[in-house]
């Protein structure tokens, strides 16, 4: 049986919602915030449109996009985050009507009893604002969208143990240091390829002949029955030749990446020659800043010192435990020592030196 919804109107300029969610205010809030999970429930099923892109940016200040597509037309709703509080309270800007119809929406998230009392509480700036979102039934959508968050707890894995499986391939190496090089394949208990950097190009630059070429990503993911559309999410470490060299495969993936590191690259020199990979629609990458948790399972830690926003991964993995890959923040394994000496090989030996 389903929870029941209640809808209110509070005051001329108020509507409240409230409903209690089977799932505890944690994993309850990452369903607002984190796109692969928002994407599955914010569009009412019954409603004749299509959610095309999600862009979150989810931090006091930081900016939202839902394009939609909807009777042949595309629309977009946006703003901005005002507060932030993990796991408690969310409040952000609807700038869509302009600044003299801007709404504001809360939604706070309260324990009770392992389940979540969700409130949601949208303050219009007028009467007529309200009555005209009313009139237009965009409130009637609630009941059905908080039923498909309550279902996406049913049918979608979201224990601390989300993360199933770890492969390594190593797709080339450097011979004269006897270093391999590696991507990862994650895969998930709902069923999600997640791929972590995808190796070298399949044409090496001249000046980068210390490189050599081995079975490429593409190649091995085969191997196990994955095609490059299989990938639901590349994590990009970061631009260098050997981390990025085959990311334009991967038509159907979302890509992750530090800001910082997306940005410094736009016009870093050091990553000019690989950036027909990289440089993939800004709707298919997700802009993540510093430490964040992708998914149960799966957190980015920023490790700038290698290059700007260098991204290193821990994963939880359901028999062996914790797993860190450091990927370039601690290349040897004699590397991994805050006394470390300056060699001269990093943009930043304090920030690497930080990092590790």
């Amino acid at each position: 049986m389903k929870n029941q919804i209640k809808t209110e109107r509070t005051s001329e300029r108020e509507l409240v919602v409230t409903r209690t969610i089977n799932g505890p205010p944690r994993l309850v809030f990452e369903a607002w915030t984190k796109p692969e999970l928002f994407q599955r429930w914010w569009v009412p099923k019954s409603a004749p449109m299509t959610l095309l892109s999600c862009e979150m940016d989810v931090r006091v200040g930081g900016r939202y996009r839902l394009v939609f597509s909807a009777a042949s037309q595309t629309m977009e709703f946006f703003g901005k985050y005002l507060e932030v509080a993990p796991y408690a309270r969310l409040v952000w800007t609807n700038d869509e009507g302009g600044d003299a119809a801007t709404a504001i929406t809360t939604v706070t998230f309260e324990e009770q009893h392992g389940k979540t009392l969700l409130t949601i509480h949208d303050l219009h700036p007028s009467k007529q604002a309200l009555d005209d979102a009313i009139a237009s039934g965009s409130p009637d959508g609630y009941p059905e969208q908080l039923d498909q968050l309550d279902d996406l707890f049913g049918h979608v894995s979201l224990s601390q143990n989300a993360v199933k499986r770890l492969y390594l391939m190593q797709v080339g190496s450097m011979p004269e240091y006897k270093i391999p090089i590696v991507c990862y394949l994650v895969q998930t208990d709902d069923g999600k390829n997640i791929l972590i950097d995808s190796g070298l190009p399949a044409v090496i630059p001249e000046d980068a002949s210390d490189f050599k070429n081995g079975q490429d990503v593409i190649a091995q993911l085969a191997s196990i029955g994955i095609k490059p559309d299989d990938i639901d999410t590349v994590i990009s470490t970061h631009y260098d030749i050997d981390h990025a060299g085959r990311h334009a495969a991967f038509t159907k993936a979302r890509y992750v990446v530090q800001r910082v590191h997306h940005l410094d690259a736009a016009s870093n020199p050091r990553f000019a020659a690989l950036r027909s990979e990289w440089d993939q629609p800004i709707e298919r990458i997700r802009l993540v800043d510093g430490d964040t948790e992708l998914r149960p399972g799966l957190e980015l830690i920023e490790t700038s010192g290698h290059v700007p926003g260098n991204q290193s991964v821990l994963l939880r993995l359901p028999q062996t435990g914790a797993v860190l890959l450091t990927v370039d923040a601690v290349a040897f394994r004699a590397s991994f020592a805050r006394d470390l000496a300056d060699d001269g090989s990093n943009p930043d030996a304090e920030a690497m030196r930080v990092s590790t």
